[in-house]
């Protein structure tokens, strides 16, 4: 306290010596360059020694905390004290309000008065924010406390360095965007410091993961190295350490080195005959499902041939008896626990022979009728056609040179088209989204840092991956957008009536149908040739199965409403496309000639988050089966965000119809780049759900699962609004750059391929991997680029061909009936 008081004087001093004010006066002449004019700044404000009033208030404070809860001291007797503490803020309030009297119109005050005031001001503040904390820490109330301790400040706080570091250059970047003046206001005021903090707060992000964060990681870790060093013979191993690991693989290569070398992969439970206080701790471990692995029931590969040959018979195949008995052997002696295997498949260097069957054979010809199909279309192409002879167009369909040519081809012109040019940027932003989300699969399936994955679900970067499927919701919103808008240009020269519903979905499903049928194709046939590693049981086995028997609920698309094994279950998003489209469609022709389009469409999204909602009321909500099955992948739980979409498209059109100028509201472009940051902050504050604790009531995550939804779906449509209409240009011009045409026109191609190529990722691996940062990104970037080349061949030789025969045929009915009625016209 002393040298509180000391801190005081020096202010004192300093203010009275050198006659500077009592508090920091933010002249309007002055304030831009306050740091080089104002001395008041320079001395009493800025300086270190200047403000050690308040930093000694502070440690006084923590030693004052430190003993109250040393002695245990119960809180809750001071209780009549805060009504006390409650009036701290206002005071506080006060003492900032104060220091209007230093603005008054007239002479300054006396030098001793002003040498007073500025070691009040210094003090003061600190004492009163000294007893607020002191009441938070201690818990004398419950007001301001429950406030402060929500989940929702975590993360942020994590990020106030990086944020504190980059606000002042963003509100400098912030003042030179400006090509006028502006005018002081509260909103104005309010929203620019708003904006400056979020974009602040993204940019954070960043930071803090690719800079502070790693090297305050490498500190830690030196440290902790140190610290284990020095504990390493004085304490036992930590609650994780203790439990067998989840994953745990033998060397693979090594393994099978002759004929008669057995490796097998086994999935066991663990079990003990008697009260054992180790499965007891990892029965209550696994118990929190939500962020962490079931740690009774393990996976391994066990080389059998080193591990078990005191089990072993000669010329007696492996039994899950003998396997058990090995496993028992190792886990009594290491954890005094027993095992039951649930499942387990061997193999050596005989089995792993695969043997061609009929199968393969016809997706032999089928592929071979493929290649010669777009052969002779490619010669046809070149050595029969010329401007003067066109040729056949069902044969032309099936040219390479065409369609290559069409694929590479960037057209530019000034009209609808290049309206929503930006969405080839955001197709391809979409599609490498979702292929980063579907990588963290390979960290869960042959992850050997089991214990990284459950602590990462308290690390901002991958929240960003686990609530990341709200992705999803801009896929939809696209696609509700552009069914709506095209049918509305069409409109305006064809007759729009229910004779074009079977037209329509009958060319959506040929449109989707050859390309998605190859890879299934492949999946479940071509597919067990890739080779076998100790993963393929878990990874291409099950996928290869479940292709052979479930192919035919893909090609129907109803896979999404089957629960069950699924061939390519990242597929779901194509059959709830193909399904909303169908009800889409339905919905725009009974909408056509109504006034009350637009409402009844919101209440039709409010009706699909009543839907969600109640499928989470009555289901286990954010448990990973029953949400995934009946409120993530089938097609009516997504049908909020397609009628947004759909309600976009009807006015997007009906405003450039009426070809309203946006540069009216070029204003609201401040408001407009909060959107971005408050989807990124919708998709954090998913991680609330990953807390240590019990599940949020019913209700609670009935209205989530509902707000989510619908909130992601509104926000990307105002997002893709105000690309659309022109309102800004630093998103869209980025997003309506040539480069992403050509990935845009093979997004259904690489998404039909990226899920099959992780697969091949994950079967390649000789042990498990472990996650991190560049890992992920790594990986997802190769499954990107590797499903881009493979697109290519798959665009060229399946997509493109069916299309330009579907395309081909319906220009020719066209052109009948043109000629008909044109027949007609003359006879009359």
């Amino acid at each position: 306290m002393s040298l509180v008081m000391l801190g005081s004087v020096i202010v004192a001093i300093h203010t009275y010596v050198r006659d500077l004010d009592a508090v920091l006066i933010l002249r309007p002449t002055e304030i831009a360059k306050a740091h080089e004019t104002d001395p008041t700044f320079n001395e009493t404000y800025k300086m270190g020694h200047a403000n050690i009033s308040s930093y000694l208030i502070g440690m006084s404070l923590g030693y004052f905390i430190y003993e109250w809860q040393k002695k245990k001291i119960d809180s809750r007797q001071y209780s009549k004290l805060r009504l006390l503490f409650f009036l701290y803020t206002p005071m506080l309030v006060a003492l900032i309000l104060s220091g209007a009297v230093f603005y008054r119109d007239g002479p300054r005050y006396p030098r001793h008065i002003r040498a007073i005031c500025a070691a009040f001001y210094k003090t003061a503040p600190g004492g009163l924010v000294a007893i607020f904390v002191a009441g938070l820490v201690l818990k004398l109330e419950n007001v301001y406390r429950k406030v402060l301790e929500w989940d929702i400040w975590v993360i942020p706080s994590r990020l106030n360095y990086s944020i504190y570091l980059i606000h002042y250059p963003f509100l400098i970047v912030y003042i030179n965007m400006q090509n006028s003046l502006v005018h002081m206001s509260y909103l104005h005021l309010i929203a620019t410091s708003v904006v400056i903090t979020i974009i602040s707060f993204i940019f954070a992000i960043p930071l803090y993961l690719l800079v502070e964060a790693p090297f305050s990681s490498i500190l830690n870790t030196v440290q902790l190295k140190k610290t284990a060093i020095k504990q390493n013979d004085s304490e036992g191993p930590t609650e994780f350490e203790r439990m067998p690991p989840v994953h745990k693989t033998d060397n693979y290569e090594s393994c099978l080195q002759e004929p008669s070398d057995v490796y097998c992969e086994l999935i066991f439970q663990l079990v003990s005959d008697e009260p054992n206080e180790l499965l007891s701790m990892i029965e209550e471990y696994s118990e929190h499902s939500t962020t962490h692995f079931n740690h009774t029931k393990l996976r391994h590969g066990v080389c059998v041939t080193q591990r078990c040959q005191n089990y072993i018979q000669i010329n007696t195949p492996v039994s899950g008896a003998i396997l058990e008995g090995c496993l028992n052997k190792t886990f009594w002696d290491d954890y005094r626990l027993k095992t039951r295997i649930q499942q387990y498949s061997c193999y050596n260097l005989a089995s792993s022979e695969i043997h061609i069957n009929n199968s393969d054979i016809v997706a032999g010809l089928i592929v071979l009728t493929i290649l010669v199909l777009n052969t002779i279309g490619s010669f046809y192409d070149v050595y029969c056609t010329s401007t003067k002879r066109k040729g056949n167009s069902i044969v032309l369909s099936f040219s390479i040179k065409r369609h290559w040519r069409n694929l590479i081809t960037i057209n530019h012109d000034d009209g609808r088209s290049d309206n929503i040019k930006c969405f080839n940027g955001l197709r391809c932003i979409i599609e490498y989204g979702v292929i980063f989300v579907h990588t963290a699969i390979t960290y869960y399936i042959v992850g050997g840092s089991i214990h990284e994955i459950e602590t990462s679900y308290k690390n901002l970067f991958y929240q960003l991956i686990f609530n990341g499927q709200i992705i999803m919701q801009a896929f939809f919103v696209l696609a509700g957008f552009q069914l709506v808008y095209k049918l509305r240009i069409f409109s305006e020269k064809h007759q729009l009536d229910w004779s074009i519903l079977p037209k329509a979905i009958f060319k959506r499903y040929l449109r989707l149908v050859p390309a998605y049928s190859f890879v299934l194709l492949m999946v479940a046939t071509w597919f067990r040739f890739q080779g076998r590693g100790p993963f393929w049981e878990v990874v291409g086995e099950v996928n290869v199965s479940n292709c052979k028997k479930n192919w035919w609920m893909n090609l129907l698309f109803i896979n999404n409403y089957v629960n069950g094994p699924q061939c390519l279950v990242v597929s779901w998003s194509i059959a709830a496309d193909m399904q909303l489209c169908l009800f889409s469609i339905i919905l725009t022709l009974l909408l056509k000639n109504t006034r009350f389009r637009q409402t009844i469409l919101m209440s039709l999204v409010m009706l699909g988050s009543v839907i969600v909602a109640i499928h989470t009321e009555t289901a286990k909500v954010f448990a990973t089966d029953p949400t995934f099955n009946e409120t993530y992948r089938m097609g009516h739980t997504n049908m909020s965000s397609y009628l947004i979409g759909m309600s976009l498209g009807y006015f997007i059109y009906e405003w450039q119809k009426k070809k309203i100028d946006c540069r009216n509201y070029s204003k609201l472009r401040f408001l407009y780049w909060l959107v971005i940051p408050m989807l990124v902050a919708l998709v954090l504050s998913g991680a609330v759900f990953y807390r240590d604790g019990p599940r949020y009531p019913r209700h609670i995550r009935a209205i989530c699962a509902a707000f989510f939804k619908t909130a992601s779906g509104g926000l990307i449509a105002i997002f893709v609004a105000g690309l659309v209409l022109k309102l800004e240009n630093v998103y869209r011009k980025v997003l309506e750059w040539d480069i992403w045409v050509i990935p845009s026109r093979l997004t259904y191609s690489i998404y039909l391929l990226h899920y099959p190529f992780l697969i091949v990722n994950m079967n390649m691996q000789n042990s498990l991997v472990h996650m991190s940062y560049l890992h992920m990104i790594a990986t997802s970037a190769v499954i990107t680029i590797t499903s881009f080349i493979f697109a290519i061949p798959l665009y060229l030789l399946v997509e493109a061909p069916f299309s330009s025969i579907l395309n081909t045929v319906q220009l020719k009915k066209t052109a009948i009936k043109q000629n008909d009625s044109d027949g007609r016209k003359k006879t009359k």
